[in-house]
């Protein structure tokens, strides 16, 4: 009715502008967005498959799949990860070829952590075999060591299920096109074998004759008799054009070989050869690095395993005790968490429950801020994780130990037990086997602030140049002399220096500190921006305004048009009524 537009039209520009507010301020994407594509260590174009989790069973374990699958299991921020990258980008080059034989593919645990307890795993890089006769639910596989011949490797893996593979015996008849002799382990022969599948099936013969690495191609004929020989060579590519002649006219030739992935990745590209400035940690970096370290890194480690609950409980309580009176949204995080933790080890389940139920996302974020890198993989977690530390003991030493227990022995059993890339722990763990008798085992705060600095710099000296390490921000002695000049080694009180400048870096005042002091029973603001499942709390005020309005526009609705509204309205119940005209 157009008597109901006058009671109406107040309302119309505030709740417009409301709606208006709550679609600008929806989800917070920062915090639970997956990472972008490019965040990957590998693309579609590197000759591999790279999974998600779900997709894991439909590709990998089809019901008719005829080919095997050699799959690793990596983690995009894993330093080792990273360095080996360049090294299986160009062996899946070289066996691009073997595609109908066995596939390659990659998944990032970083995003899917749930596929290393899938396999009972907890490091990376993981290199699983996984042959073509085996199902989902039976989760067999053979590991493959990434430090030693892929190739070689490979060839062993699937000799017993490709027949041409096993070499023939003496006297016994190659009953195929060619024959090809090498002295074993006939690494060449059985490379040509599986590039020459399915339009042309070989056979080798061992030869112990040949030396070099030769290999001898000889043509059989049909109807019996000796063999001729086309050639011999010590060369992949010139074996390949030995074997053209015997192809079916259909068959196209395998590719040579791309050039060396480990040439293009030691150049770096344009965008990256300018140096960054190094920032002190945000509090985005700190929660980020909690964050994926719990539901990324503890998650995917059985907890029932000797030591693994004890450095995880210990962690937590640790970085309880230290951050949450200092950090309203740490505290929001981490105090629940704490207060919940059992002595004995909890099911993986219920660990991801209990996570759940303080407030972590079920999947990690990556907010970098000070810790981005100029490459998504590069920097970010692990810079986040030396930054806790380093964070954690500058409060440590700000309050004179009073924040809470020694950081340095849990980091170091949290470290072994959970991080994802167990070379880097196995590295941590050989780095700081002397801890104790360095620095005691209840090391004074000073003396621990100053112990992780140098090792942190013993670090950043054996990585440097390495394919993790950022061309952006080059992995150098900190500080730099811009930064502290008095920190530089065999300057005048260069421990007292360093030690101050690591205060106001990491410290309770650098800026990632809602409480610098401290209050363990400080005020809850009515409004924040913590998130609940997703939205601020300024989110739901905007929501439930909202919603009021709604209701108000309702109850107007109702009042004009229903007869017991109309009755309600004479009353004075309903705020909209309108006053009587006149006389």
């Amino acid at each position: 009715p157009a008597d109901l537009m006058p009671s109406l039209s107040p309302l119309l520009l505030p709740l417009a502008a409301l709606l208006l507010l709550l679609a600008s301020t929806g989800p917070r994407a920062a915090h639970s967005a997956p990472a972008a594509a490019g965040a990957a260590l590998y693309q579609a174009s590197d000759h591999v498959t790279p999974l998600k989790f779900d997709d894991l069973r439909a590709v990998v374990y089809s019901g008719e799949r005829r080919r095997h699958w050699l799959l690793q299991l990596y983690h995009r921020y894993c330093g080792h990860c990273i360095n080996f990258a360049p090294t299986f980008k160009q062996f899946a080059s070289d066996v691009k070829g073997w595609s109908h034989t066995v596939g390659l593919a990659v998944i990032d645990s970083a995003d899917f952590a749930q596929v290393m307890t899938h396999y009972g795993l907890n490091g990376v890089p993981s290199l699983l075999f996984i042959p073509s006769n085996t199902s989902w639910e039976q989760k067999y596989f053979s590991l493959l060591n990434s430090e030693a011949n892929l190739m070689e490797q490979l060839l062993n893996q699937l000799q017993p299920f490709v027949p041409q593979l096993v070499p023939l015996q003496s006297g016994e008849a190659a009953n195929s096109p060619a024959l090809l002799e090498e002295a074993s382990p006939g690494r060449l022969s059985r490379r040509l074998i599986l590039d020459s599948l399915p339009s042309l099936s070989l056979r080798w013969r061992p030869n112990a004759g040949l030396s070099g690495g030769a290999v001898r191609v000889s043509r059989v004929p049909a109807a019996g008799g000796g063999a001729a020989a086309l050639g011999e060579s010590a060369s992949i590519d010139e074996l390949r054009r030995l074997l053209t002649p015997l192809r079916p006219p259909s068959a196209v030739a395998p590719p040579a070989a791309a050039p060396s992935v480990m040439a293009k990745v030691a150049q770096p590209s344009d965008s990256s050869s300018s140096h960054g400035e190094l920032r002190p940690p945000t509090l985005d970096d700190l929660r980020s690095g909690i964050i994926r370290a719990l539901v990324s890194d503890a998650a995917a480690v059985s907890l029932d395993k000797p030591g693994v609950w004890p450095a995880v409980r210990d962690f937590v309580r640790l970085l309880n005790s230290h951050l949450s009176a200092r950090s309203l949204e740490l505290g929001r995080l981490l105090r629940p968490l704490a207060a919940w933790l059992p002595e004995e080890p909890p099911s993986h389940d219920r660990w991801l429950r209990a996570l759940a139920d303080a407030g972590f996302p079920t999947r990690p974020p990556d907010a970098w801020v000070s810790c981005r890198g100029s490459k998504p993989f590069l920097r970010g977690y692990p810079c986040s994780l030396w930054q806790l530390f380093h964070t954690l003991t500058a409060v440590r030493f700000a309050t004179a130990g009073a924040s809470g227990p020694p950081v340095m022995p849990v980091m170091r059993r949290f470290i072994i037990a959970c991080f994802s890339c167990r070379y880097c722990a196995e590295n941590f763990d050989k780095g700081t086997a002397g801890m104790e008798a360095e620095i005691g085992a209840q090391p004074a705060p000073g003396v621990e602030l100053l112990y992780l600095w140098r090792k942190h710099n013993t670090v950043n000296k054996r990585l440097s140049g390495e394919s993790s390490d950022d061309p952006a921000y080059p992995k150098a002695r900190f500080p730099s002399a811009a930064l502290c000049s008095e920190c530089a080694e065999g300057a005048a009180s260069a421990d007292a220096n360093a030690a101050a400048f690591l205060l106001r870096w990491y410290g309770p005042g650098a800026g990632w500190a809602s409480h610098p002091e401290g209050d363990s029973d400080f005020a809850k603001p009515a409004i924040s921006t913590v998130d609940i499942m997703g939205f601020s709390r300024l989110d739901l005020v905007i929501v439930a305004l909202c919603f009021a309005c709604v209701l108000s526009v309702l109850l107007a609705v109702w009042c004009r048009l229903s007869r017991s509204g109309r009755r309600l309205c004479r009353r004075g119940l309903s705020p909209f009524r309108r006053s009587p005209s006149p006389v």
